[in-house]
């Protein structure tokens, strides 16, 4: 499931403010992955430009083939300071299914289902915006095609316009093999993990297997 927190103090503390995403059904603990039964996690968050939502891009590993894969969902700004309810996922065309146990149609669906012997699947997005380009861009893993996840890339993709999840473009190579969880930092004196520009740095993290 996925939280939120607010801090008033820039970071020293903060509030728990509740959970505001979880997956619809029920966990499969038949499921041969090793990580996990199902859920909703491994996800970003950002501000669109007109300041209107937050937009959460998530993993779902829960459900049927169909719907899993990288799903998004959004919460306006103005109901951050209680955002348990007022989080909608994206689904079949709409952004009206609840946070909270809603269904969704998955930006990047799955290639090969979770729980199989053969999972093959994008997953942990980052999202920033580039002024440079103009444009929204994610980086994410890609894993096949065993349950061990095995790293198979890391991809990229571009949009123009968060409340369209159907515009991003289709996911190019980026590097092969690589980590978990790729973000791009901005270098700039304003620029952030979700804000960048012409010039990037590119972070990713090294996982140790289960058997090392």
């Amino acid at each position: 499931m996925i939280g939120a927190l607010r801090s008033d103090d820039d970071g020293k503390t903060f509030h728990d403010l509740g959970i505001v995403i979880s997956a619809a059904g029920d966990p499969d603990c038949s499921t041969p992955n090793r990580y996990f039964a199902g859920g909703n996690g491994d996800f970003s968050a950002i501000a669109d430009q007109k300041g209107e939502y937050i937009y959460f891009f998530y993993s779902n590993y829960s459900g049927d083939r169909e719907s899993q894969g990288i799903a998004t969902a959004r919460i306006r700004i103005e109901d951050l300071d209680f955002p348990t309810g007022n989080v909608f996922k994206y689904f079949e065309g709409e952004w009206q299914e609840p946070g909270l146990g809603g269904r969704e149609t998955p930006v990047f669906a799955v290639s090969g289902n979770w729980h199989s012997e053969s999972p093959d699947a994008f997953w942990g997005p980052g999202v920033h915006y580039n002024h440079y380009l103009g444009k929204y861009v994610m980086v994410m893993n890609h894993t096949c095609c065993t349950p061990d996840w095995p790293p198979a890339g890391i991809f990229i993709s571009y949009s123009e316009d968060l409340s369209q999840p159907e515009a991003w473009k289709q996911p190019k190579l980026l590097l092969e093999g690589g980590g978990w969880y790729p973000m791009v930092m901005g270098l700039g004196r304003v620029e952030t993990d979700k804000l960048a520009g012409r010039s990037t740095r590119f972070f990713y993290g090294v996982g140790q297997r289960l058997d090392d």
